[in-house]
């Protein structure tokens, strides 16, 4: 395939800030060369050209409740397995 300029109406992948995905866009401004705003064609949202970079990773919801417990647990100092020296036993079949 070869590389073209860009034109207002052509289709280009970004993340989308309401779908929360990477989907197909659809070119809407053009500010000296460069892809200003596009339109996702799945919700139809009009938003600015993120060059596909997504959102900030969410915590889900059991990740950060069990973070809040153990940490008020005594002793607690964080990912076991992420310590140097600390071997994992394997399982014998």
């Amino acid at each position: 395939m070869f590389d073209r300029e860009l034109r207002l109406g052509d289709t280009i992948e970004d993340y989308c800030v309401r779908c929360k995905l990477v989907l197909d866009h659809g070119i809407v401004a053009i500010v000296g060369g460069e892809v200003r705003k596009v339109r996702c064609n799945t919700c139809s949202f009009e938003h600015a050209f993120r060059e596909g970079k997504g959102g900030k990773p969410k915590k889900t919801k059991a990740q950060s409740l069990f973070d809040q417990v153990a940490a008020s647990m005594p002793g607690f100092e964080g990912d076991e397995s992420s310590k140097p020296g600390k071997k994992i036993p394997s399982r014998k079949r």
